[in-house]
This record gives structure tokens, sequence and C-alpha cells, in this order.
């Protein structure tokens, strides 16, 4: 073997194993919210409930429009969600979102179309 390619053999590999590495990715934090106490809950309206698979203390709130025909989530306080059997892009109507709650099968309406059935657990 040539010196020459020996040396090349040897000093690139190391050469590489002392680059710097480039900087960490920025970390974004998810905000948390703050515990919610039952009293704080209950002048918001609410209850605290345990909702979804982890059992997640959450303070469930009532929307003053639940169940109102909606074809929009700009129609709702909250979402407007479409009835059971709509099929994406399908023209429907919907009701609106009963509680803050996101738990449960439904298909948001945009625009007086049902997007894909999704469930949220």
């Amino acid at each position: 073997m040539r010196p020459s390619l020996l040396a090349l053999m040897i000093f690139v590999p190391l050469a590489a194993a002392c680059s710097v590495p480039p900087p960490p990715a920025e970390v974004v934090k998810v905000r948390e919210e703050a515990p919610i106490t039952a009293e704080a809950c209950a002048k918001l309206g609410g209850a605290l409930e345990r909702a979804g698979m982890l059992g997640r203390e959450m303070c469930i709130r009532p929307y003053a429009d639940a169940g109102r025909t909606c074809r929009d989530d700009a129609d709702c306080e909250g979402a407007c969600w479409g009835e059971p059997g709509s099929f994406p892009n399908e023209a429907v109507t919907g009701r609106c979102q009963p509680t803050n709650s996101p738990f449960g099968c439904h298909a948001v309406i945009t625009g007086g179309r049902a997007g894909p059935r999704i469930c949220v657990d």
C-alpha cells in the first residue's frame, strides 16, 4: 500500500472525528397549565373531571352554544363537530361542541364540509 493512501485512510477519519458537532437544536417547551382548584373551576362554570386515557384532571366547562347547528368552527364557541356517519368532504351541517373536552370521536366541520373522523383519548 502506498504511504499517501495509508495516511489518507488514517487521517481523514481522525479529522472527521475531531470536527465540531453542530449546536443542539433549540428545545421548545410545551406550555404547562397551572393546576386548577375545584373552586376556581366552578367559578368558570365547570367541574373538575378525570378525562382521557391518562385520566388527567381537567376543568370541563360547557359551551353556551352546545348542540347548536353549525357549518364551521367560526359558528361555535368551541368546534363544529359532524354527526355520526358523515364522510370526509361531504357537505354537512354539524353541532357545536358541548364542552371544552377534546375527547371522543368526531369529524370537524369546516366551511360546511366534513373533515376526516378522528378519535381523541
